[in-house]
């Protein structure tokens, strides 16, 4: 085999791995109607040569124009359809609670070639992976036919491998079957990462990376009620004489929301109440001027064990004409297990958008690329860097704010080697969010 050829099999396998090639291959799901392939280095030339004159091997959910639906997403702020592709093994999409045959449907150009599918099993992060349901089988259609019923390996964190070897067209992965996690009050279908692998003509490759189009399936009902966990007490809005009033009053909830899980057999066992944090800080430096009437004398960080990870969070506090403070948007998050840590610099400025005054707050911060990370976490030897840019925009009441429902993505850029990444933390820029001046929302452009 060419040194050529080998090469382009070998960043294959890491691209589905997450690792360098020579650790190990890509675990295929087997069933009847699919035999197995052999991941021998010859067998996997062979699978690139039936390509032909196409181009390279490579995720066309990236690479060409593709478009996903999922059956539902759950009932969190923090949790993100986009997360299923965004390349990070530390985020997943989550279905909605008790969706357990929860679907992805993935529409491709009829010019590509997929050659096959990787989809992680769980969610593929430190405890969690054991603590949610894992899948253990999924049925796979092609444009409403059945192709096959693919086992997954449950224990197996790494993407597998479902080979396909179609055309193009619309793919349905459906959850047949799964496995119960260690935390029983989580009954969501959680998977961290989708690709989709194969060969595109030159006229429907993109010229530059981006994440796909996700929409939500329409009817999508609403998450059922579920016990409440503690991340669920929301915090922004909140309002209070003082800080310490507002602090005060969550903590009480949250320890009532501790006691009655402990009660309940959902764990929280041994919780310490000592390690709660809620106090005022130092407010962020403030661009622009506030409307009348406003100010923002402070902010306040909470720190506290949500159920999975033990975070630290800062928020705006800002005080309305008659006195009150209320909670603002957040704009600082980090948590043990590497969720957004803390942006190597943010902004947070006041503008003039069509519909009158905006606070806008913008962050930038840098993490790994999961197709460089090793299976336990760590950097391998083609490790790069994902810088992102984000931001969130709240208008002005009379007597409140409203903002945007969450922190959006205004640019993202990975692939950043060691050079580039010095750089960018030596002197991270930030740009303050566009708007529609019309709307004041702010406009965002995923991708490279």
């Amino acid at each position: 085999m060419s040194a050529a050829r080998f090469a382009l099999l070998a960043a294959l396998v890491a691209l589905v791995t997450g690792c360098p090639a020579k650790k190990s291959a890509p675990q295929e799901a087997q069933s009847a109607a699919a035999p197995a392939l052999s991941v021998s280095l010859d067998a996997g030339a062979a699978i690139l040569d039936a390509s032909g004159p196409r181009d390279a091997v490579r995720n066309l959910l990236h690479y060409t124009n593709a478009e996903i639906t999922l059956s539902s997403r759950v009932d969190n702020p923090r949790d993100y359809p986009e997360h299923l592709v965004d390349g990070k093994p530390q985020t997943a999409w989550n279905g909605k609670t008790g969706d357990k045959n929860a679907w992805i449907e993935v529409k491709l150009a009829p010019e590509v070639h997929v050659e096959s599918l990787a989809i992680t099993a769980g969610f593929d992060k430190g405890a969690l992976f054991e603590q949610n349901l894992r899948i253990t089988k999924l049925r796979v259609e092609r444009n409403g036919e059945w192709l096959l019923d693919a086992p997954l390996d449950p224990m197996l964190r790494a993407p597998q491998r479902i080979r396909v070897d179609r055309p193009g067209g619309t793919f349905k992965l459906t959850v047949m079957d799964t496995v119960r996690g260690t935390n029983p009050g989580w009954q969501e279908i959680v998977v961290s990462e989708l690709m989709v692998f194969g060969t595109a003509p030159k006229e429907v490759l993109l010229p530059e990376a981006k994440l796909p189009r996700i929409t939500i399936a329409t009817g999508s009902a609403r998450a059922p009620s579920r016990f409440a966990q503690p991340s669920d007490l929301t915090f922004e809005g909140r309002e209070g004489t003082t800080t310490r009033d507002i602090c005060v009053a969550w903590k009480k909830e949250l320890m009532s929301l501790i006691v009655a899980a402990q009660h309940g057999g959902m764990g929280f066992d041994g919780y310490d109440e000592k390690s709660v944090v809620c106090m005022e800080v130092a407010a962020p430096a403030l661009e622009g001027v506030l409307p009348d009437g406003w100010s923002l004398p402070a902010a306040v960080k909470r720190a506290y064990f949500d159920g999975v990870a033990a975070s630290d969070e800062r928020y705006l506090a800002l005080r309305r004409k008659d006195g009150k403070i209320v909670v603002g948007p957040q704009y600082s998050y980090a948590n043990d297990i590497g969720d957004s840590g803390y942006p190597l610099a943010s902004r947070v400025a006041v503008v003039q958008a069509g519909s009158g005054p905006a606070l806008l707050v913008a962050s930038v911060s840098i993490s790994p690329y999961s197709e460089g990370m090793l299976p336990d976490g760590g950097a391998g030897p083609a490790m790069t860097w994902t810088a992102e840019h984000e931001g969130r925009v709240c208008r002005f009441l009379p007597a409140q704010m409203l903002c945007d429902e969450r922190n959006l993505t205004i640019f993202r850029k990975q692939k950043l080697d060691g050079a580039e990444r010095a750089a960018f933390e030596k002197a991270p820029k930030v740009d303050l969010p566009p708007l529609d001046f019309r709307t004041g929302h702010m406009q965002t452009r995923d991708g490279e």
